[in-house]
């Protein structure tokens, strides 16, 4: 493989996964030389990531470390973390870096003493024991459990937590609702 002009490009490999392939300089001679069956030049590294990310983890620094000098001065405040990965049946060492690329204001859609509904199937007994034993409470008229936000991702719940309020239920009552907020305040 000529390694001048290559480099390596991430590809769609199904719906989620991805994999790495090296892109190189098309000619026409190398175009029937290339064994893995693309015509445009591209190999493929792995089914779905590089090989130096499948490696372990063997070594992790943090910016300013002995072994991340270099990197420091090359990527500044942008650096993360420097690992060493290693891979034994190939007998290679990589040296990965993690790095900012962008920055932004961000809010936390609750605060960890925040009380959030959880929407737990009645039949998921082992789930609402959980909850139960996290300090959740039952709300019969939401027909939903409530517990601290903070135990609820302690408990790996996220993904059932209910946003959406009962058309309903958790509708404001006529007579605290008014068209002009302004005399709302002023009419009581």
């Amino acid at each position: 493989m000529n390694i001048q002009g290559s480099y390596a490009v991430p590809s769609r490999c199904g719906d989620t996964a991805f994999a790495w392939t090296i892109q190189e300089p098309k000619s026409p001679y190398r175009a029937s030389r290339i064994s893995s069956g693309h015509s445009s030049g591209a190999r493929t590294l792995g089914p779905h990531r590089p090989a130096a990310v499948s490696a372990p983890v063997g070594l992790h620094l943090k910016p300013g470390q002995k072994g991340t000098k270099r990197l420091v001065e090359q990527y500044g405040e942008r650096l993360v973390c420097v690992r060493y990965r290693y891979d034994s049946e190939r007998k290679k060492r990589f040296k990965t870096v993690e790095l900012v690329v962008a920055e932004s204001d961000w809010q936390p859609p609750y605060r960890p003493d925040e009380i959030v509904a959880l929407r737990i199937d009645f039949t998921e007994i082992s789930t609402r024991r959980r909850v139960k034993q996290a300090g959740g409470t039952w709300n019969p008229g939401r027909t939903v459990w409530q517990l601290r936000y903070d135990r609820v991702v302690a408990l790996g719940l996220r993904r059932r937590i209910v946003t959406a309020q009962h058309p309903v239920l958790d509708a404001t009552p006529s007579w605290e609702r008014h068209p002009d907020p302004d005399a709302a305040s002023t009419s009581r």
